[in-house]
């Protein structure tokens, strides 16, 4: 993303209100003895134009303070370490920011025995000033945030689904009954699905390799969701789409190394 942005400062731009931003072809290298003028803190200025929960967002930007910090901070590693390693000059005309200490009163560990004999001890932590730029909290309006869906609500959502196309309906409900993010639920991997007999079980361990961070996880699938998606497998509609999909790849290559099950339709 950092790149991205510096790459798109190559090229003339629009304003809000359509008056063009000329080129100002910034490089990971543009740093000068004000930390305003640099490549970083331009970025860090680019994230939170765009963050979507802080004070004075409107909700239509696209990253979320958590997502731009955790940006930020990867960048300014990104800087420490060619620091480090001699990539870029570390001097007073290459200011990459500034950084003020503190110091705060060391959490206790309660599962710490001889917590009780390390209270009030202080650890030091350093800041930058990019970083301080950022809110230390979210500012998502109530309506907005993340909640159980009202059970009126899943009513209509269970009558209104089933008009759908079956893997869109499939998809939908992976997502409300099972947690899925949308591009989880589209990437299901139907390599296990009907190998085994889980009648006897509520719910069905199912790995997730197509996840946010690219992490493995293992969420559980109702069963009656689950056999759905083993009729849906075996299904007339899925070995057509199989067969079509199979027409528009060459022979013998792979579309994935783990064949996604749903798709919208």
């Amino acid at each position: 993303g950092f790149m991205t942005r510096l790459r798109s400062t190559h090229y003339s731009q629009e304003d809000e209100d359509g008056h063009e931003i000329p080129p100002e072809y910034l490089t990971y290298k543009t740093l000068s003895k004000y930390e305003e003028e640099g490549a970083p803190w331009r970025f860090a200025e680019f994230l939170l134009a765009n963050c979507n929960n802080i004070e004075g967002a409107n909700g239509d930007e696209a990253f979320s303070l958590s997502t731009a910090r955790s940006y930020m901070s990867a960048v300014i590693g990104f800087y420490k370490w060619m620091q480090k390693y001699g990539h870029i000059k570390n001097n007073d005309r290459n200011i990459v920011t500034h950084y003020t200490t503190g110091t705060a009163l060391q959490e206790l560990n309660q599962h710490d025995m001889l917590a009780h004999t390390k209270s009030g001890s202080e650890r030091t932590y350093e800041a930058s000033n990019i970083m301080r730029m950022f809110p230390k909290k979210e500012n998502t309006p109530a309506h907005k945030k993340l909640k159980p869906m009202h059970p009126d609500h899943k009513a209509l959502f269970n009558e209104h689904v089933t008009s759908l196309p079956k893997s869109t309906e499939l998809i939908y409900r992976l997502c409300a009954d099972a947690g899925l993010r949308i591009d989880e639920a589209i990437h299901f991997p139907a390599n296990d699905i009907g190998k085994a007999d889980y009648s006897d079980l509520d719910a069905v361990p199912v790995k997730i390799t197509r996840t946010k961070g690219s992490k493995e996880r293992t969420v559980d699938i109702p069963i009656t969701l689950y056999e759905e998606l083993e009729i849906y497998k075996e299904s007339h509609a899925r070995l057509k789409n199989l067969t079509k999909r199979n027409e528009l790849v060459p022979s013998g290559e792979k579309l994935d190394t783990v064949e996604a099950l749903l798709r919208f339709h």
